[in-house]
């Protein structure tokens, strides 16, 4: 079994940075990262308030949500994943540039997952191993 400590999310959007969050409240290290910078910016700015509302309602403890968002980084490029043990990519569209996008990660993570939303209000989740 491999021991997951750094995490990769590809896709900052609702469903991205929900996952990224996840992780971070788990205690991984999430590097996030999106074609748009402004979209990981978006994410990480939910997340904050996200975790600011969960401190007033006294769901989490403010040094616990701190550590959460210290946890959680913003990825510029790929390559940023090349020490996560474990990437997930998000996408509800499978497109060139997704099917790119798992080609390229291959390299990095010793497994990748693939979290593909259906219409069923299910998701169908896919391991690839290097």
């Amino acid at each position: 079994m491999v021991a997951l400590n750094k995490i990769g999310v590809v896709g900052a959007g609702a469903m991205g940075r929900n996952i990224a969050l996840f992780f971070a409240q788990t205690g991984h290290q999430v590097q996030l990262f999106d074609v748009s910078p402004e979209a990981v910016t978006s994410a990480l700015d939910a997340v904050a308030q996200t975790l600011g509302r969960a401190v007033e309602k006294q769901r989490v403890s403010a040094n616990a949500a701190e550590a959460t968002k210290e946890r959680l980084h913003a990825a510029k490029t790929l390559d940023d994943f090349a020490d996560c043990d474990l990437v997930i990519e998000q996408s509800s569209k499978i497109s060139k540039l997704n099917k790119n996008c798992l080609h390229s990660l291959r390299r990095y993570a010793p497994m990748i997952a693939c979290w593909r939303p259906t219409r069923r209000r299910s998701a169908s989740l896919q391991f690839l191993q290097n």
